[in-house]
């Protein structure tokens, strides 16, 4: 992965993060995320992620040996989306999991 020009503060607290104006460029493109990540051995992560062309809102947990989205939605170009489901998790990749979806 190649991440260039990260500018931010991300704020530690006993079993949490948070930041808030995150910038960075991902393959030469800028982005901005604001968000929290709490209880670090099963995380709950709460996700906004923007660029010129994406706008992501996310609502994530890990338990169990599974992402699950409990919402995600937004915009890509001119689309937008929602999606809601599991993935699973293994050593070295990943196992099908249930996703639904808004288009």
């Amino acid at each position: 992965m190649q991440f260039e020009d990260m500018h931010g503060t991300i704020e530690f607290e006993q079993d949490q993060a948070r930041w808030q104006a995150f910038s960075f460029k991902y393959l030469g493109v800028p982005y901005t995320s604001t968000g929290s990540l709490a209880h670090f051995k099963s995380p709950d992560i709460d996700l906004d992620l923007s660029s010129r062309q994406l706008f992501v809102k996310s609502k994530l947990s890990v338990e169990k040996g599974f992402v699950v989205a409990r919402t995600c939605s937004g915009r890509y170009l001119d689309s937008l989306f929602s999606i809601r489901g599991s993935v699973g998790l293994k050593k070295g990749g990943l196992v099908a999991g249930k996703a639904y979806r808004r288009l």
